[in-house]
């Protein structure tokens, strides 16, 4: 009954509106399996739930698929959740993607039922499917030249930072883990500036002033040649307008988690009392 609620609050958002849902959400959502505005997600749910063997009690998984505030658009967005949603599932399982504008961060919402149509299998919900779930959302991403979140807390790369690096720039590599390093340290620009100098770089260019040269550039220890912080060289992330902004933003941001790591529990479990606590399953 929980699911059956729930699912019904997504579909009465049909495919073609952005609008505000009962649950008190902007929304937009996508069906893969009708092009009507009748509940048909619920009853290809309920018909696979039906065909199965086992008996348990959990009907449906949930992701949730997030970007960086202002990095990505909402139909960018909700493309990539569809594309996540068919690599995940291979054309298995039936699946809704609700993509949600309501908060700072644009995020996706992907419920899927745990019974496939094919064979009617319960989908195996272990930790080898939680991380390749994470590596198709990250591949995605990247194709999507968006940043990724990286298991131990380090920001994520750009498309070209994350394919430099795969083909062996190992000096612009080095740069940008140090530079990265004293962003996740320092509280302000000029602090930034002051632990790359401690670590033996020279720095030029950095005023934010305009006054100065375009671009910062970089000399890093025993080298010989400064490198650019421009979008060609080290990419998008590292220009001098582009580091005092993340910096102000992890400031900002401090103590609020960009992301929760697995913890061995089910992606979602309609039997556990958060789940039916949950406003939007009431």
């Amino acid at each position: 009954m929980k699911l059956r609620r729930y699912l019904l609050r997504i579909v009465r958002c049909n495919f073609v509106f952005s609008h505000s849902c009962p649950c008190r959400r902007n929304v937009s959502c996508f069906y893969p399996f009708t092009m009507t505005k009748s509940p048909k997600a619920l009853i290809d749910f309920k018909f696979a739930l039906s065909k199965t063997s086992r008996s348990d009690e959990n009907k449906a998984y949930h992701l949730i698929q997030s970007f960086l505030p202002g990095e990505v658009d909402f139909d960018t967005a909700h493309q990539i959740g569809m594309e996540l949603a068919d690599k995940v599932l291979e054309g298995k399982y039936s699946y809704v993607v609700s993509t949600h504008i309501d908060k700072d961060h644009i995020h996706n919402h992907v419920i899927f039922c745990a019974a496939d149509n094919i064979d009617h299998h319960k989908y195996n919900d272990c930790k080898k499917s939680y991380y390749r779930i994470r590596h198709l959302s990250d591949e995605l991403c990247r194709e999507h030249h968006l940043s990724v979140i990286v298991p131990d807390g380090q920001r994520g790369k750009k498309y070209n930072e994350w394919s430099a690096d795969k083909h062996g720039d190992s000096r612009k590599s080095e740069l940008r883990r140090d530079i990265n390093a004293a962003i996740r340290s320092a509280d302000t620009y000029d602090e930034f500036l002051h632990l790359l100098r401690s670590k033996g770089y020279v720095v030029k260019g950095e005023n934010l002033d305009g006054k100065s040269s375009k671009y910062i550039s970089f000399l890093p220890p025993s080298r010989e040649r400064f490198v650019r912080g421009s979008v060609k060289s080290l990419g998008a992330e590292y220009t001098k307008e582009r580091i005092a902004e993340r910096i102000s933003e992890r400031v900002q941001n401090r103590g609020k988690p960009l992301t929760v790591g697995y913890t061995g529990k089910r992606l979602i479990d309609t039997s556990q009392e958060k789940f039916q606590e949950s406003a939007g399953l009431k």
